[in-house]
């Protein structure tokens, strides 16, 4: 896991509207549990896997299937998957696929990524702090 700084950490919106503005803005993968949940964009991984800039939110006001439901963001992040070469295109089982992922902790972020996800943040930022 990768922190971005932004200013839209810590601050509440209308959990429809922040859900619509981000859709516009091409994230997808909304995974929403009872009292919190993400928002992820996807980044291109140049050297295959996946990695997302995730946007952690909790309900401040209400339930997320409310009309009405407010949303805290927390701190996003950049989460990076990458898959040993060869092992993931023989369509190993789910189970042995753990075994052979690699996660972010033991792959070297990408300048590239991270310049994509600050950019994304930017425009982030420019649709929410107006």
């Amino acid at each position: 896991m990768y922190p971005i700084h932004s200013g839209i950490e810590n601050q509440v919106y209308d959990y429809k509207d922040l859900s619509y503005i981000l859709s516009r803005l091409g994230f997808e993968n909304e995974d929403i549990e009872f009292e919190k949940g993400s928002i992820d964009y996807p980044l291109h991984q140049p050297h295959g896997g996946r990695a997302f800039l995730r946007i952690p939110i909790y309900i401040e006001i209400g339930h997320f299937n409310e009309p009405a439901a407010k949303v805290r963001i927390a701190k996003p992040y950049i989460m990076s998957q990458s898959f040993e070469e060869g092992l993931a295109a023989e369509g190993l089982s789910a189970n042995l696929s753990s075994a052979v992922t690699k996660t972010e902790a033991d792959v070297a972020l990408d300048a590239a990524l991270m310049e994509e996800a600050e950019r994304v943040i930017e425009q982030v930022e420019k649709a929410l702090l107006q």
